[in-house]
């Protein structure tokens, strides 16, 4: 019996060792491939918009030769900036074929993804790394390096009208020019547009901006054309010819800008205040030679100036809206004016006095004030003002020989209040401006200047 069993036990081993050897052989077998070697089409590349759809280069490789399907081979095309490393590539996969196709606007949005600057000439560098499907087995080609000059899309503008303009004061809200204009493109960035105005004898160097940003149309109104013109020189009350460009540039690489074509036309400005002028008792009742009250965007019915008014007389004055008899003369009550009214009266004896005048709601107010300043820069710091005197001759407030100390700062104020103070930019000092900053310890002479309305300025020297 056991030598039956033995006998049975050694047949089914032999049967299993040969049922082994079938499977194994059955098993596929991989090749370990081999590196592939890579290819341009051209070494140079200067695509023009009209190649956007265009094939303009072309990559091809030799094969890997995996033992197996070659349709099932797989291919990573890498793209760096010359010397890069490809630390960070752009990738494009191919399967099955050994070759990759990149058409102009393919290049141009490799080119700007990797930051290239328009119009100038840039290196890549390229390589493919082969693979089996399932990622195995790679193997990286050689690399292989081209030039390219990436194309910009150009933009083309129109401004209407494109006649000569006159600007005025009345019609400051209004639209002065419109822009309309194609996109541009540069990969798949966001792009934003501008108006850049200069004058006709400029180079856009340092213009007047007006922005866009994404839309492909855009307006300027009667005032910011005005303000733009006077901040390139040009003279209230003077004709002038511009020109304007529309710049695009992209978002993510302000480096990237495209520029339009040039338009031009020719503008007359205006002065951006109107006035008010106040003669009186006081001067004589000369209107042509009367202190002024100022009004600006976007309220001209709101008038104010600073008038000073010596001892004696009868204290008695007028408002005009003109330097003459001629026009409207405001007399009135304490408080209110009237075209038809009597003279209007000073409230006190003689000193500078802040007048406000609205012409809409017929409205009048005289404050007699002083002026100081204050400041951790004066000598009595934030808790003390330290006055100004009125000079009669030079018609301003002056303090001679103060001490003011470096890294801290002062303001002006009336009346020793804060309810009136100047500060900010002392060229164009504004109400509630920005502390003045002292960078220097030193004495110093003080002028506050109140005679332009609204247009008030100091020096500190």
């Amino acid at each position: 019996m056991n030598k039956k069993l033995n006998f049975l036990a050694i047949i089914a081993m032999v049967a299993l060792i040969f049922v082994g050897c079938d499977k194994a052989e059955d098993l596929p077998f991989y090749d370990a491939g081999v590196a592939s070697n890579l290819t341009a089409s051209t070494a140079t590349l200067s695509p023009a918009v009209t190649d956007s759809s265009n094939m303009v280069v072309t990559f091809s490789w030799t094969s890997p030769k995996y033992s197996v399907d070659s349709n099932t081979y797989k291919y990573v095309v890498q793209i760096d900036s010359t010397g890069k490393n490809f630390a960070k590539p752009i990738e494009k996969i191919v399967t099955g074929k050994r070759s990759l196709e990149m058409t102009g606007a393919e290049l141009n949005a490799v080119a700007a993804t990797l930051g290239f600057k328009l119009n100038v000439l840039s290196s890549i560098d390229v390589r493919m790394i082969s693979s089996q499907a399932n990622n195995n087995e790679q193997f990286k080609s050689n690399t292989v390096t081209i030039k390219v000059t990436p194309y910009s899309v150009p933009v083309t503008a129109t401004m209407s009208p494109n006649t000569a303009l006159t600007l005025t004061i009345a019609n400051a809200g209004n639209t002065a020019l419109t822009f309309n204009y194609n996109a541009t493109t540069y990969g798949n960035f966001p792009v934003s547009y501008q108006v850049q105005v200069d004058k006709s004898t400029g180079d856009f160097s340092a213009p007047q901006v007006f922005n866009f940003n994404g839309a492909l149309s855009g307006t300027v109104s009667v005032s910011d054309l005005n303000s733009a013109a006077l901040n390139l020189g040009i003279a209230a009350n003077a004709t002038a010819s511009l020109k304007y460009r529309i710049v695009a540039t992209i978002a993510t690489s302000p480096a990237n800008k495209v520029f339009s074509n040039v338009l031009t036309n020719t503008v007359t400005t205006y002065e951006p205040f109107v006035y008010l002028w106040v003669p009186g008792d006081y001067q004589g009742w000369n209107p042509g030679n009367a202190p002024q009250l100022g009004a600006t965007l976007p309220n001209l019915n709101e008038f104010e100036g600073y008038v000073n008014v010596g001892t004696g007389g009868t204290y008695e004055f007028k408002i005009n809206n003109a330097p003459n008899w001629n026009n409207i003369s405001y007399g009135g009550t304490p408080g209110t004016l009237s075209t038809s009214g009597g003279n209007l009266v000073w409230p006190a004896a003689g000193g500078t006095y802040r007048l406000q005048a609205n012409t809409a709601n017929l409205t009048w107010s005289a404050t007699k004030v002083t002026w100081s300043i204050i400041g951790s820069a004066t000598p009595g710091g934030w808790g003390s003002d330290t006055q100004l005197n009125y000079d009669p001759v030079n018609k301003v407030w002056k303090l001679v020989g103060v001490m003011l100390t470096a890294g801290n700062e002062l303001k002006f104020r009336a009346n020793n209040d804060w309810g009136t103070n100047l500060g900010g930019d002392l060229n164009n000092l504004s109400y509630n401006g920005g502390n003045i900053p002292i960078a220097t310890t030193g004495l110093y002479t003080i002028i506050l200047d109140l005679n332009s309305p609204r247009k008030y300025k100091a020096t500190i020297q």
